[in-house]
């Protein structure tokens, strides 16, 4: 629940003056560049000509521009992924890789491929010249650009004062370690005959940070400034012989990845209170200016924090599902000027209060084991008649108390603030609103119903002449003998299975002081035009759903939630490093959420379907804290189980993730960009998992208990297709690009009587 006040100073338009201004500011063209690290952790750097118009003499990493020929569509101007890390920009990054420097960043079977010296020379040119597709052609001999091995290292766009401008994202590239059987030259730099560079060469971090502070290279403020990062991390060490990787090479490494996926990543208390400081390395935005002070030998001192005009006022928000997505968007709400007051149980009091909310008790709380533990298996098997318990069980039967909390805390915000108007934004499952509509008393103070959002914790659930009914788990069907289905359907189950949840509906809404007899299907009221809430909002991006032709116009896409990163507290188990180095092995990731504690459904399963493969290591969490395998399972040698562990942690390394499919979990792997494997049939699950299956990053095996030949043959299906991996980064991307938190705020906005805040 939101209220603002009116801006009476605030400006609503820009000057002429300052429109010319902007219209004088180049537009920064989309690039990419590579931080190459040699197996011994060595920075590779090229020698641009004199002749260049761009840096100059200078040394540079590889890199260069997006070029639809090669990398796909390139994001336009007004493009919300023209900033955005991307397949575009790691396909370019790859490529100009191999244009400069002759290495290709490509496997094959999970290897660099390594090509003969003339074929290797000969490409470079035709590539450079636009006479041949470059993934094509990498894909004519089996291979594929590993862009998956580049890791997001900051994002660099050129200062406005410059007339020739880029957005550049930054990677980081692990070269691999010396081992018998690889070749050198696949992993030497070769400069392209002085086109653009006249050297290329590696040498430490430190080392190229000495040279350019006694001025014997040129180095521009991203090289400098990311050199000047890597160096404490990659210090000098001597090179290890093959088929041997020094101690200290990996445990650079290792820290390397640890520092980039650091949450905060200041170094200061000072640091820490800087909003800057919550946004993870490969997600941080750079545009340097001029801070007007200089150092008594004339340098002039830059100023890294501020993302340039083009990315002025977008923050970053929180990473919670259900209770916790609510949390997000109300401190997100508080930052960006909204006060803003916050029902729910105790349970969350100090962190409401740390998100800058005002704290209202609900003492109903949300107890996650009234899902399933409180039916009688024997008596009420999973079946629709279940589902329909369990919906007026949860959803139904608390209402009146729900109603009752939020009608005093109404009641207090209006009497506190009585000339503002006030906003509601809830769960859409809460439902507390809804009496409202259907004839209940306003609470005291109010003349009319406060404007209303929904969130949406799950799946739609909107009734559309597209689709079965919600629970069937069936996929979209709008031709006209599946819409004659679809409309069976409903009646089926309006007028047979679900008929006693109609009765529950108009039941609990009576205790509730309703006067107005409701109408139409209690599974799809809140998801109605107008019905429950003025705009509803759908936390994830519109091809995460069906495409139906009678969207209610009350439906909004924000996209998912973006990642909150990793706190700094975390404990990371004792066998960490293997995942960090991991090399051609690939990780399994196996979890079935915090509520369903069947280990023997999915998790044992995938455990004992991979037991022994060398090329395989299988992670295991089993959910909550303290939670212990039974003595008498087997773990096997390529397996390693825990009680609790982030989604944000490992799923970034994971290369499927296998899950009963529950909400939170489809969110997670697409803002991880993770191929999954879903196996799930209670509550919404068989819902999720159809969607992740027709958006296509992830294969549904339509079960609860799968059995361990189909979990081989899914699993295998993923990690064999690369279109599941591909399709997983794209819907990364496509939802990170949204902004689910401004979405939000616009949605709010959009409802307001009065001015934003400034």
């Amino acid at each position: 629940m939101s209220s603002h006040q009116r801006q009476t100073s605030s400006l609503t338009s820009t000057s002429s003056r300052d429109k010319a201004i902007n219209n004088a500011i180049a537009q920064p063209r989309p690039s990419s560049s590579v931080i190459v690290l040699s197996p011994t952790n060595e920075v590779l750097l090229l020698h641009r000509v004199k002749s260049s118009t761009s840096f100059a003499s200078a040394h540079v990493f590889p890199g260069g521009n997006l070029d639809g020929f090669h990398d796909g569509d390139v994001p336009g101007e007004k493009d919300p992924g023209r900033h955005i890390d991307g397949l575009a920009y790691r396909l370019a990054a790859v490529r100009e890789c191999f244009e400069e420097t002759g290495i290709l960043l490509a496997k094959r079977l999970g290897t660099l491929v390594k090509l003969p010296t003339k074929e290797r020379d000969k490409m470079r040119k035709r590539v450079h010249a636009n006479e041949v597709n470059f993934t094509e052609w990498v894909r004519s001999f089996g291979a594929e650009p590993d862009i998956t091995g580049l890791i997001p290292f900051t994002r660099f766009i050129t200062p406005i004062n410059v007339p020739k401008r880029f957005t550049t994202q930054m990677y980081v590239y692990l070269l691999p370690e010396l081992q018998a059987g690889i070749s050198l030259e696949i992993i030497l730099p070769v400069a392209d005959g002085g086109v653009e560079h006249t050297a290329a060469q590696f040498a430490p971090a430190s080392v190229w940070l000495d040279r350019a502070r006694n001025a014997s290279v040129t180095l521009f403020t991203p090289q400098f400034y990311l050199l000047y990062l890597l160096a404490p991390i990659l210090s000098t060490s001597s090179a290890p012989s093959p088929g041997k990787l020094g101690k200290d090479i990996a445990a650079q490494r290792k820290e390397l990845l640890l520092f980039l996926a650091r949450v905060p990543t200041a170094d200061t208390e000072e640091g820490n209170q800087s909003p800057t400081a919550k946004i993870p390395w490969g997600e941080k935005v750079i545009c340097a200016y001029d801070m007007q002070a200089k150092r008594a030998d004339g340098r002039v001192v830059l100023g890294l924090d501020n993302p340039g005009p083009e990315l002025e006022h977008t923050g970053r928000g929180g990473d919670y599902e259900k209770v916790k997505a609510l949390l997000a968007i109300a401190e997100s709400m508080v930052k960006r000027g909204y006060t803003v007051a916050y029902i729910c149980s105790a349970g969350y009091r100090n962190k409401i209060i740390e998100a800058g909310a005002e704290f209202f008790e609900m003492p109903w709380g949300w107890n996650n084991s009234i899902t399933e533990e409180e039916f009688d298996y024997l008596k009420v098997r999973v079946n629709l008649e279940r589902y329909a318990r369990q919906f007026a069980h949860i959803f139904f039967h608390p209402l009146p108390a729900r109603l009752h909390y939020i009608t005093r805390a109404l009641e207090a915000v209006r009497a506190r603030h009585p000339g503002r108007q006030i906003i509601i934004v809830e769960d859409s499952t809460s439902l507390s609103v809804l009496p409202f509509r259907y004839g209940r008393p306003l609470p005291l103070g109010f003349s009319q119903m406060p404007r209303t959002i929904a969130i949406s914790p799950t799946a739609l659930m909107s009734q559309s002449q597209d689709t079965a009914p919600f629970y069937l788990g069936l996929p979209p069907d709008s031709s006209d003998s599946g819409r004659l289905r679809n409309a069976s359907l409903y009646q089926l189950l309006h007028d047979g299975t679900f008929k006693p949840l109609v009765e529950e509906w108009k039941e609990t809404l009576q205790r509730c002081g309703c006067t107005t007899e409701p109408t139409g299907k209690p599974l799809y009221v809140w998801y109605g035009n107008h019905v429950a809430y003025d705009k509803l909002i759908m936390l994830c991006s519109p091809n995460l759903e069906y495409p139906l032709s009678d969207l209610p116009d009350t439906i909004e896409f924000a996209g998912c939630l973006p990642q909150r990163g990793i706190t700094r507290t975390l404990q990371y188990p004792w066998w960490w490093q293997e995942v960090l180095r991991k090399g051609n092995k690939k990780v399994i990731f196996v979890s079935q959420g915090t509520v369903n504690k069947d280990w023997r459904e999915l998790l044992i399963p995938t455990l004992e379907a991979f037991a022994g493969r060398e090329d395989i290591l299988v992670i295991a969490a089993l959910g909550f804290r303290g939670a212990a395998l039974p003595d008498t399972i087997y773990v096997p040698s390529n397996a390693r189980v825990i009680d609790y562990f982030p989604y944000d942690a490992v799923l970034p390394l994971a290369d499927v993730f296998v899950s009963n499919g529950g909400y939170g979990a489809f969110s997670h792997a697409v803002m991880n960009g993770v191929a999954s494997v879903f196996a799930g049939e209670r509550q919404d699950k068989s819902e999720v998992a159809m969607r992740a299956e027709w958006a296509g990053f992830a294969y549904n095996l339509k079960t609860q208990r799968p059995t361990i030949l189909a979990l081989q043959e899914a699993i295998n299906t993923v990690l064999g297709n690369p279109r599941f991996r591909q399709r997983a980064i794209e819907l990364k991307v496509e939802n990170e690009a949204m902004d689910s938190m401004s979405r939000i705020e616009r949605v709010i906005e959009s409802l307001s009587e009065e001015s934003p805040p400034s």
